[in-house]
């Protein structure tokens, strides 16, 4: 006769918690369950227009900066050598 250990008594008593609550989502009505997924259903609805939405701005963003050449540097990076001597100065460079 085996003889039940402290540990033993544990672990069933943890199973017997998990069992009795697991069974709760079971007993819920349909209609609980229905309007969970309504509710579920618009939500997602409402995040997928919220993205579209969000890409169009951020599509229209990228155009109009294309558009206005924002991205485009005319000089280059190129410095302009008749400001050297004034950069140096301002720098502490002069020798």
């Amino acid at each position: 006769m085996a003889r039940a250990t402290l540990n033993d008594s544990y672990i069933l008593w943890w199973y017997f918690i998990v069992k009795h609550y697991s069974m709760e989502f079971d007993r819920l009505s349909d209609d609980v369950k229905k309007e969970a997924l309504e509710e579920a259903q618009r939500t997602y609805a409402g995040f997928i227009k919220f993205l579209k939405w969000l890409s169009v701005i951020w599509i229209v963003l990228i155009l109009t900066m294309c558009a206005n050449n924002f991205l485009d540097d005319p000089t280059a990076s190129q410095s302009d050598p008749a400001w050297r001597e004034d950069y140096n100065s301002n720098m502490g460079l002069d020798e």
